[in-house]
């Protein structure tokens, strides 16, 4: 009997222990298949230019142009890196159909920005004066800049990529 009764408290112990250890789900016998872990997908690269900064602005009558030399700042608000991309320089034109952005032909390099950082770089464009203005008298422009305006780099926003515009006299 008390072989019985020890028998018998053995084997409650056995079922309570074994009643609390978690069981794993089974891909296959004997191999033990975790649940995937759910991992939250990361936002991707975001370019958005912070600051602008007239260094230079010359006209040249010789050329009948305008060069700009501006320090441009942009910061990558996603958690992916961005590559290089260019950044592009417009203008703002007033004509009989109203006021617009023209942008310049020419491009500046801008290097690649991991997630979260800022770069500032010195970037150049030439602007024919006939552009800005079809009487080729020019004192006065808006102008901005664009990054990534090849959309070289996919972003989580597509639509905040300018700056704000500067007033550069001549």
């Amino acid at each position: 009997m008390k072989k019985n009764f020890l028998f018998l408290i053995a084997t409650l112990l056995c079922v309570a222990v074994f009643a609390q250890t978690p069981k794993l789900p089974t891909g296959q016998p004997g191999k033990p298949q975790l649940p995937a872990p759910k991992i939250p997908a990361l936002k991707p690269a975001d370019l958005v230019v912070t600051g602008i900064q007239l260094l230079i602005a010359e006209k040249n009558n010789t050329t009948k142009s305008v060069s700009v030399k501006v320090k441009v700042t942009v910061k990558n608000n996603g958690q992916l890196d961005a590559g290089a991309t260019k950044l592009s320089g417009a203008f703002q034109k007033t004509t009989a159909q109203g006021v617009s952005w023209t942008e310049v032909s020419q491009l500046a390099d801008f290097p690649a920005i991991k997630a979260g950082q800022s770069v500032t770089r010195d970037c150049s464009f030439t602007i024919p004066i006939g552009l800005i203005n079809d009487n080729r008298s020019v004192n006065s422009f808006n102008f901005r800049v664009k990054a990534d305006v090849m959309d070289a780099v996919k972003e989580s926003d597509e639509n905040n990529n300018f700056s704000q515009g500067i007033l550069i006299g001549l």
